[in-house]
């Protein structure tokens, strides 16, 4: 570690919270918290970041993305709070207007609602810094080979080594976590879970899946998007739609939920049929 400026890139997960508490312990005030709203969050995700934030006095910077109508321009930020944070899928949908809906090829909502923002809120706040990143001991394949280079700070991985059950195993001993199921995530519907995961909340919680249900009806051709001109453009992954997902939910199995697995070398039978591409709680920005 360098004395440089450490960047805290809260995602709203356990891990990432987890993370934010070890940082503040032993670096205390040259840790600086930054959230990015994505409008589609889940409420209990926006209620643990502000519990977290007045718990262990984080003095988090609550950001949301101001996407530049024209396509190109680069998206700037501007600061909120836990009271007036959007929560309706206002950002989200600026955004999927100028770049069209997103997907598991294009993880455009990612970088113009999360890593954009953080990095011009950083670059705007601090001559020099580092942006930690909240990937555990288990995860190490998801490290950015580069991130020497690019600034990227892993303390879970190295410095303070953790899994997720151990970190589930934190969590159960304070007086409250993270409210939501692990396949439930902090993005409501995310186009990287598991068709296991997705059928399963459509059978759980059908009302998170209006917001991309109309994005695919009122969106298919925004951002011009012209590689299936006759369907428009899907998000979920081998060009499934809400109605797929919803005829899925018809057979759905109930997926394995790891943040109730506390023993350190734990593990669960069929925990493999849920990994998807967001491999935790969160969809990191870097």
């Amino acid at each position: 570690m360098s004395d440089k400026t450490i960047v805290c890139s809260f995602s709203g997960g356990e891990t990432s919270a987890y993370m934010a508490i070890k940082l503040k312990e032993k670096y205390g005030d040259r840790v600086k918290f930054v959230f990015a709203n994505t409008s589609q969050e889940n409420e209990e995700t926006i209620i643990f970041v502000d519990s977290v934030d007045k718990a262990y006095n984080l003095g988090v910077v609550w950001i949301e993305s101001v996407i530049n109508p024209e396509k190109g321009k680069g998206s700037t930020y501007k600061i909120t709070d836990f009271e007036n944070a959007k929560r309706n899928g206002e950002v989200f949908e600026d955004m999927i207007k100028v770049y069209g809906l997103p997907n598991p090829a294009l993880i455009h909502c990612t970088r113009e609602l999360k890593t954009v923002p953080i990095k011009k809120w950083a670059k705007d706040n601090f001559d020099d810094y580092e942006m930690a990143i909240g990937i555990r001991n288990d995860e190490l394949d998801r490290i950015n080979p580069n991130y020497k280079a690019e600034n990227l700070y892993y303390p879970l991985a190295f410095e303070f080594p953790i899994t997720k059950n151990g970190v589930n195993r934190f969590w159960y001993e304070q007086e409250f976590r993270l409210e939501l199921k692990h396949y439930q995530g902090n993005c409501k519907w995310c186009y990287k879970k598991s068709f296991r995961k997705l059928a399963w909340m459509m059978k759980e919680t059908p009302e998170i899946f209006d917001f991309p249900e109309r994005m695919e009806r009122e969106h298919r051709y925004s951002g011009g998007r012209d590689t299936m001109p006759e369907q428009g453009a899907r998000i979920f992954r081998h060009n499934k739609t809400i109605a797929d997902i919803r005829e899925m939910s018809l057979i759905a199995i109930e997926p394995v939920d790891d943040a109730q697995i506390y023993e350190v070398n734990g593990d669960l039978f069929g925990y493999d049929d849920d990994l998807d591409a967001c491999g935790s709680e969160s969809c990191e920005a870097f």
